[in-house]
Formats: structure tokens, sequence, C-alpha cells
């Protein structure tokens, strides 16, 4: 992998999953993205939608959520992911997260600045825009393959 990419990729065995949520204020809409990737930085799965939260911070834990439900779906039991804060607005959707999170054989929590979680990003923006939550298996959309190519994933054959 480049070493001058701004991902970092999660031990070997392990899936990373990005999570991020996106919210405008200004039109009331909220989306989330998730990307699943391997210690190699492949692409194993991603998703994003629209969802229906109050705040930033309730879209990035409603992304959250998601993106356990969907490493848990494509049956990856070891994972890593970035830390969200505790805050009791969200409580409900933290209790959910960690119930999930005790499903699988070993759940790695840290936190990653916005410079590695690009790709998550871009995928909420493109969630924030769709009528219904797309979801995606070992293939990227066209639309993320910018953002990937740039933290050093090759692009589709």
């Amino acid at each position: 992998m480049d070493s001058r990419a701004s991902w970092c990729p999660p031990r070997l065995g392990f899936i990373k999953v990005n999570i991020d949520g996106a919210w405008a204020d200004a039109a009331s809409s909220a989306g989330f993205g998730v990307i699943l990737r391997d210690s190699t930085g492949a692409f194993c799965g991603g998703t994003a939608g629209p969802n229906s939260c109050e705040s930033a911070l309730m879209s990035e834990a409603e992304a959250a959520l998601s993106g356990l439900k969907l490493a848990a779906q494509f049956g990856h039991h070891r994972i890593s992911w970035h830390l969200i804060p505790k805050a009791w607005t969200i409580l409900p959707i933290i209790k959910d997260i960690r119930k999930l999170a005790a499903s699988f054989v070993s759940s790695e929590w840290c936190w990653a600045p916005r410079s590695q979680n690009m790709a998550a990003h871009e995928a909420a923006k493109l969630g924030r825009g769709l009528v219904e939550a797309r979801c995606w298996l070992n293939r990227a959309p066209l639309a993320l393959m910018h953002v990937l190519n740039s933290d050093g994933l090759p692009g589709p054959p």
C-alpha cells in the first residue's frame, strides 16, 4: 500500500469499518456512509443512505450501528473501527451498538481523524442525497472510486 495514503489499515485478519454521518442543518437532511476494507485496503463492502436524524452526532451514531450490522451481515467477525463520543442524546443508539459489538469475536475501537475517514465521509454525503439505502459487496460504486484510489486502494478492474 502507498505510504502516502491517509487511510490506516486494520491488523491482519480484521476488517476496518469506517463510518460517517452527514447532516445539513439548513436542509434538515441527514445521511450515513459505511466502508469496509481489509488489511490490504481492498474494498469488502459498504452502504450509504438517508437517515432521519436531528443532529450530526445522531447521524454518526446511526452510521456506526449500520456499519456493525453490515459487517455482521457479511460474516466478518473481527472488526476495527473508530470511536464515537458518548452522549446522552444518542444513548439508545449507543446501547444498540454495544449489544451488537459484543456479538463479534473481536471488536477494536479507536478514534480516526477525518483525513483517515474520507471514504466513509464521501459515502455519507452520497447517502444524504439518496431516497433509500444502497449496499455494495466487494465492488465500490463509481462515485466513491476517486476517494478510495486516493487512499491507496486499487481501482476497479
